[in-house]
């Protein structure tokens, strides 16, 4: 019996030891809101569409308006979540969960369609830019979607219905009073919310010595993290783990904004002459984002490079890479070009992992040169898309249909045409491929040939796959042109078919429904401004509905001024002085 007794007491103190997560929440609650826990955004509107509401044990949002509703619990330790989601109405899109923030932006932002592409996956806090690495292929659409989230340490997984959407690597997690909230957040789309559960993760009972100023610094208290760091270093000197503990302190130096203070620590012989291993590693990382925050770009790029070519598997390298998209990314959004194609290059260049969102940042910078109208760069760029990223079919395909896209602008009609045809040639279903098939279409339509245009339009509603969005733009082009050729359809079913069909994308939606006459002019105008700051394409939908009503007059006056606001060397810009042309001929 004392033999069975201890061998228990062992097992028993053993298993204490081991970290495991432990059930800290369940949303099955019938109370209304705000009383059970939650708690609405400040400032939202007090109509009933802006009100989040409970049926049964479902959080529903509002279906108009970007809203979002905060737990009122706080967690800064490792998380586990998991709920389920579905629309409320026709719309599933611009929806989500956020974690580590007060507000979605101050956090990680899980991302569930987000429009224009219904993009699954991760934004960094304050970062627009979502990290994917899932192939849309894999992702069927379904009337429920199970979302897991987990994170752990420096590591974020998020998942959904099973299928990995995004993992990313961020050893500089949001930390201290504004980032202690998870919720839920969405924009023009209602939707159902249930099951949510939150775990977190147990730490072991036996004592670390550094489980005080981890704990401070977990909680944004860095300046308390430090005096903790430094109490306990002599007692670790010369051990595994005084490296460590430097680059703790540096990291909360970091953090404090005490730049200098930080590279001190780092250029002490103690971290200086290691020559391998996880700490020259991270010297280098940390020198790359201190750069980054000061705004020395090419500084900072050039720590990174280093570092993937030291350490190419080190688990810093995709941290490093999301730095240096973020930054680009936000660049471009600003419309400061400055800089951003040597960073993209150097990632192109120098790190060959996190390929989807490399790729997907250097497609970004792609088009907006595109937009510029600046044939010369978009050619180099997309050239250099097309040598680095051809492990990742998808945006290798891409990438020639935006090249052939400059081909056409500059007057290579031929070699466009034999590059879309290579593309199509792939025989595989992704956006890449029926991106190439609709630049066909658009070519004969271009050249007057409806005819052809329709055909090809129709193969792509019928071939491609449902859960991508090029079928039902293909829909909307077939709608646009079925006068203009022999077909039992008119456009009224098809732009029905748009709106009632079951997907989740609301800009296809949204066009039926201002082609059907169900939503206003007015209205359309003010949903593209708020979902597409600084374009003007409603123009475009507008000169074509008037078409379709046979309103040429309105329709050229609708394209003279969408002219205005294109790229004089585009592809676009040469669609739409052709249909100026022939409007004028009229």
């Amino acid at each position: 019996l004392f033999a069975f007794l201890a061998v228990l007491t062992y097992y028993y103190n053993k298993k204490k030891e081991q970290p495991y997560w432990s059930l800290s929440y369940i949303d099955d609650s019938t109370a209304l809101i705000p009383e059970n826990g939650w708690r609405l955004n400040q400032g939202i509107s007090a109509a009933d569409t802006l009100q989040w509401r409970r049926k049964g044990k479902s959080l529903l949002s509002p279906s108009e308006g970007y809203s979002y509703i905060v737990l009122k619990r706080e967690y800064s330790r490792d998380l586990q979540i998991e709920f389920d989601i579905r629309p409320s109405g026709r719309n599933l899109a611009n929806a989500g969960f956020f974690l580590y923030g007060n507000c979605p932006d101050s956090g990680y932002k899980f991302h569930l369609f987000h429009e224009p592409d219904a993009l699954c996956g991760i934004s960094y806090p304050g970062g627009n830019f979502i990290f994917t690495d899932y192939d849309p292929v894999l992702f069927i659409t379904s009337d429920i979607y199970h979302v897991y989230i987990e994170c752990r340490g420096n590591d974020i997984t998020y998942k959904i219905n099973g299928l990995t959407m995004a993992g990313i690597r961020d050893f500089f997690r949001p930390a201290g009073e504004n980032h202690k909230n998870i919720g839920f957040f969405v924009n023009n789309s209602g939707c159902d919310f249930s099951n949510l559960r939150i775990h977190t993760f147990t730490q072991p009972v036996y004592r670390d010595p550094c489980v005080v100023a981890d704990g401070f610094a977990r909680s944004g208290d860095f300046a308390g993290a430090i005096r903790e760091y430094k109490e306990i270093l002599p007692e670790l000197s010369n051990t595994p783990l005084t490296g460590n503990i430097m680059l703790n302190i540096a990291a909360c130096r970091i953090r404090l904004e005490q730049y200098d203070d930080a590279n001190k620590i780092m250029e002490t012989p103690y971290l200086s002459s290691s020559e391998k291993g996880f700490i020259p590693d991270k010297r280098l990382f940390f020198k790359g984002v201190i750069y980054n925050k000061q705004n020395k770009y090419a500084e900072s790029d050039s720590m990174f490079v280093m570092l993937f070519r030291q350490s190419p598997s080190s688990t810093l390298c995709k941290a490093a890479a999301a730095i240096m998209i973020e930054k680009a990314v936000k660049s471009i959004r600003q419309g400061d070009s400055t800089g951003v194609t040597a960073t993209m290059d150097a990632l192109a260049h120098n790190y060959f992992g996190f390929t989807r969102s490399c790729g997907r940042a250097y497609l970004a910078m792609i088009e907006y040169y595109i937009e510029k109208g600046d044939m010369e760069k978009t050619e180099a760029c997309c050239e250099i898309a097309i040598k680095f990223y051809k492990s990742d079919i998808e945006i290798f395909l891409l990438a020639r249909a935006a090249l052939s896209r400059v081909y056409l602008a500059t007057g290579k009609k031929t070699q466009a045409i034999d590059l879309l045809n290579q593309c199509i040639a792939a025989y595989v279903p992704l956006e890449g491929a029926w991106n190439a098939w609709m630049t066909l279409a658009e070519i004969y339509e271009f050249d007057s040939n409806f005819s052809d245009a329709f055909t090809i339009y129709n193969k792509i509603y019928s071939d491609a796959p449902k859960h991508l969005v090029s079928p039902w733009i293909a829909r909307i082009r077939m709608g646009e042109i079925t006068d203009r050729v022999t077909s039992e359809e008119n456009p009224e079913k098809i732009f029905n078919d748009v709106i009632n069909s079951s997907h989740q994308f609301i800009l296809p939606r949204q066009i039926a429904q201002f082609y059907r006459g169900n939503i206003s002019m007015e209205e359309f105008e003010t949903w593209w401004k708020y979902m597409y700051p600084g374009s003007k394409k409603y123009l475009y939908y507008f000169a074509k509905n008037a078409l379709i009503k046979g309103h040429s007059v309105q329709a050229y006056f609708y394209l003279k001024e969408f002219k205005q606001s294109l790229a004089p060397d585009t592809w676009n810009a040469l669609r739409v002085n052709k249909m100026l042309s022939q409007l004028n001929n009229n």
